[in-house]
């Protein structure tokens, strides 16, 4: 929202895994002895459902794509940086395996 209002054309690409791996990746080395190492529950660290970052942008009158398709990133990154060059924002969500399917974080 606040690229578009203050119109920076920038393209935002997001690697969505529906997760905080760095967070996750954090826990162990500061609290190695902890809870969420023990029982290998590390909460907070999962985002599902997944938002519709794409929407997101659109709401803000931004372009915005998801893409499922690792064939399909080339095309949507030309549609995002079209959209910068007319002075728009753009994000393109590219959809990753999760950090861990099926679980939480």
């Amino acid at each position: 929202g606040a690229s578009q209002e203050h119109r920076l054309p920038i393209l935002i690409v997001i690697f969505n895994n529906s997760g905080y791996l760095s967070q996750k990746s954090g826990i162990p080395l500061h609290y190695p002895d902890g809870w969420a190492v023990k029982s290998k529950r590390f909460v907070g660290t999962s985002i599902a459902p997944s938002p519709d970052y794409a929407a997101v942008a659109q709401a803000f009158g931004g372009y915005g794509e998801k893409v499922t398709d690792p064939r399909q990133v080339r095309a949507a990154l030309l549609r995002g940086l079209e959209a910068v060059s007319s002075g728009r924002v753009a994000l393109v969500d590219m959809t990753l395996e999760p950090i861990n399917p099926g679980g939480e974080g």
